[in-house]
């Protein structure tokens, strides 16, 4: 769950922060200082994910609430044929439903993609190789490290 792991890291950095105030050693203060970003990156990279990952459930759920909305038309209307406002809605409705199909199969395959790098960097760091990723983007390197930084690799 990704709330728990973001409270989690949440607490950490708040030790560290005041491990690096009362420190009075000045090597391992630093040190402490230059870990504190990571972690407050690894906090915004969380909260992304919790913030995408509750606008698509929020979507879902309109999809299917305009689902229900659509079978109770289709009840009432039984045996006739719709026209006027109902028929581009029920289009719109088809349409959304396209999208979401859509998405969930990019989510789908862009998840894969992901799992499948993870184990190929650590089939060859066990073999103590070496790892070049490319990205299409700076900005998609970025969460990409952070990303697997959070799971330790």
């Amino acid at each position: 769950d990704y709330k728990a792991k973001l409270d989690r890291l949440n607490k950490f950095l708040n030790t560290l922060k005041s491990d690096r105030d009362t420190e009075t050693n000045a090597n391992i203060k630093s040190r402490i200082e230059a870990v504190i970003p990571l972690f407050e990156s690894a906090i915004t990279s969380k909260q992304r994910l919790i913030q995408s990952e509750e606008d698509y459930k929020n979507r879902v759920a309109a999809i299917s609430e305009n689902y229900k909305k659509l079978n109770t038309v289709k009840t009432q209307n039984e045996g006739r044929q719709i026209k006027g406002k109902i028929g581009p809605k029920m289009e719109e409705l088809r349409q959304l439903d396209e999208q979401m199909a859509q998405e969930e199969q990019t989510y789908s395959r862009l998840q894969q993609q992901i799992h499948d790098l993870l184990s190929e960097i650590k089939q060859r760091a066990a073999n103590k190789e070496r790892i070049l990723v490319t990205t299409l983007t700076k900005k998609m390197a970025e969460e990409l490290s952070e990303y697997y930084m959070t799971l330790g690799v």
